[in-house]
């Protein structure tokens, strides 16, 4: 079973910088959405970190969501995580000092969470 680390722990050498990731994560959400997560947290297990992020939506998709125009809210996600991507990555990179990669963010607005899964080159230590 691969050890897993989480930006809740209080160990500096795992819970820091996962914690730092977690809070840059919704930097960038704010810079870019203008409404930043509310509840933020990363995991890593081996190569890979997962982020996360819940709440956040903006006035505008809870309006689309409250009219059933999930697919709107979807497509305006889609748009903003391809503008994240670049600022997400050096994020991580930065942070664990791993290069990304792969990638990929995912939205499920009707339930207000966002993912963010990094394959890093290296396993982290543990």
């Amino acid at each position: 079973m691969a050890f897993v680390q989480d930006s809740t722990r209080s160990d500096p050498s795992s819970g820091t910088k996962l914690a730092a990731i977690a809070d840059g994560l919704v930097r960038i959400h704010k810079d870019v959405c203008g409404r930043g997560p509310t509840n933020a947290r990363c995991f890593a297990a081996g190569d890979v970190v997962v982020g996360l992020l819940q709440g956040g939506l903006t006035r505008g998709e809870r309006t689309l969501l409250e009219s059933g125009d999930l697919e709107a809210v979807n497509r305006q996600r889609l748009a903003l995580h391809h503008v994240m991507k670049g600022p997400a990555r050096e994020l991580v990179e930065r942070e664990l000092g791993r290069r990304v990669t792969a990638m990929t963010l995912a939205a499920d607005p009707a339930n207000e969470l966002e993912t963010a899964v990094f394959v890093l080159d290296a396993p982290l230590e543990s």
